[in-house]
C-alpha cells in the first residue's frame, strides 16, 4: 500500500529534526569526539500506531545524559576504556606519578564510590523538535494531512455516484 501524504510528511520532518539535533550538539558544544552526533539517526521509517504514524530517531545512550544532565549514581564501576578515552580526548592533566590507564582506574573507583554530580544540561531534543516544527513542521503536517482527507472524500465520492 503506498504511503498516504502525511507518513511521507512525517518521514521528512524526523530526518529534519535528526539534522537539527546534530546543529544543536554542534553550537552548543556538546561534543568531544563527535560520536553522539555521528550516532543521531533518523529511522527513516514512520511505523502506525494505535494512537496514529509516529516517526522514531536514534542515538547512542548517553544523548539523554547531554540533553538532560543526569548524574552517575554510587555502586558499579563505570568502564575504564570510556574514561581513559576521555582523560585523552579531553587533554586531562594527570598526575605525574600515574599512567593514563591509572588514573583512569582511580576515577572510575570513585565514580563507583561517591558517583557524580549533574552536569550542566544541554539541551538539543526538545529544541529540535521545536525548531522544526515551527519552522516546517506544523504548516507542512497540517497540509498533508488536509490532502489525504482530501483525497479519501474523493475516493468516497467517487464510489458513492457509481
Amino acid at each position: 500500500m503506498a504511503q498516504s501524504e502525511l507518513e511521507l510528511t512525517l518521514e521528512t520532518y524526523i530526518t529534519k529534526v535528526a539534522e537539527a539535533m546534530v546543529n544543536e550538539l554542534m553550537e552548543n558544544r556538546s561534543f568531544v569526539t563527535g560520536k553522539l552526533a555521528n550516532s543521531v539517526r533518523n529511522n527513516n521509517k514512520v511505523v502506525d500506531e494505535k494512537d496514529g504514524p509516529i516517526g522514531k530517531v536514534s542515538m547512542l545512550w548517553y544523548g539523554e545524559v547531554v540533553d538532560e544532565g543526569i548524574g552517575r549514581g554510587r555502586g558499579g564501576t563505570p568502564p575504564v576504556s570510556a574514561i581513559t578515552a576521555w582523560i585523552r580526548n579531553k587533554n586531562i592533566p594527570k598526575p605525574a606519578k600515574l599512567t593514563v590507564d591509572q588514573f583512569a582506574w582511580a576515577i572510575a573507583k570513585k565514580i563507583a564510590k561517591q558517583g557524580t554530580r549533574p552536569l550542566k544540561a544541554r539541551p538539543f531534543i526538545e529544541n529540535s523538535f521545536e525548531l522544526v516544527a515551527t519552522q516546517w513542521g506544523n504548516k507542512a503536517i497540517e497540509q498533508a494531512g488536509a490532502t489525504d482527507i482530501e483525497k479519501q472524500l474523493t475516493i468516497a465520492f467517487e464510489k458513492s455516484t457509481k
